[in-house]
């Protein structure tokens, strides 16, 4: 899978809302993740890490068994899941 360079966002204040948070974009050419997790360095903060991708059938699967492995890691410690697909 072909992985451009990440880009790391700490959060602002008023975007406290939820602990973690995904989206995959694909378009035809490229797709863009951005993953939304705790900061490390900074307790009670939160960091997005954005970058993009190919959008090739094997780069899309390979993220698709990224999210099952990330969702099943958050189910066993007790999290509840919700996955949304956008129109």
């Amino acid at each position: 899978m072909a992985m451009r360079e990440r880009h790391e966002i700490p959060d602002e204040e008023h975007e406290q809302i939820f602990q973690r948070v995904g989206a995959i974009d694909v378009a035809k050419d490229s797709g863009k993740v951005c993953m939304r997790v705790p900061y490390e360095s900074r307790p009670g903060r939160r960091l997005s890490k954005v970058w993009d991708v190919d959008a090739t059938f094997n780069a899309v699967a390979e993220l698709g068994k990224k999210a099952r492995n990330h969702i099943r890691q958050l189910e066993a410690l007790g999290f509840t899941v919700t996955l949304t697909q956008a129109a």
